[in-house]
């Protein structure tokens, strides 16, 4: 199966990038933010290389170094480890409501994307309909609140 979806890789190419993704990724590089990838698949590095993506992460965190997969917290504890960063210092986009329980879970703010009423109705912090939607500005604007209230919360 895995093999299938290997070999299904090769038809990606940096026409895949999800919308205004490349643009906010280049924006955190210039501004000298380090960006890691907590992908649950083995494939994430084949992915990113196909995507013509993987420069613009300064970290994979590697999933097999992990005991449990999300919606545990350990990928993106991982993932802060690697990068040599705090968790409470992070932020974790996701589209997928285990990723958002495991960055809840992780002590990081929570970027949820896609259906706004299911990510709010599980706990993202953030949420935006779409990746296209999703600004530098706008981001770190109302991530920033999101700590800020998380952090009053405790």
């Amino acid at each position: 199966k895995n093999a299938d979806y290997v070999e299904s890789l090769s038809s990606l190419g940096p026409r895949d990038v999800l919308p205004g993704i490349r643009g906010l990724i280049e924006e955190m590089r210039r501004r000298e933010i380090r960006v890691g990838l907590a992908s649950a698949s083995k494939n994430a590095p084949r992915i990113l290389d196909a995507l013509g993506m993987r420069a613009h992460f300064d970290r994979i965190a590697d999933p097999s170094a992990v005991p449990h997969g999300k919606p545990a917290p350990d990928l993106f504890l991982e993932a802060a480890r690697v990068l040599g960063v705090e968790p409470h210092d992070c932020i974790g986009i996701e589209d997928a409501i285990a990723g958002i329980e495991s960055i809840n879970a992780a002590g990081m703010v929570s970027v949820g994307v896609g259906d706004v009423k299911l990510m709010a109705s599980h706990g993202a912090h953030v949420f935006f309909p779409s990746t296209e939607s999703m600004t530098f500005a706008d981001l770190v604007d109302r991530c920033c609140e999101a700590a800020n209230s998380i952090r009053s919360a405790n």
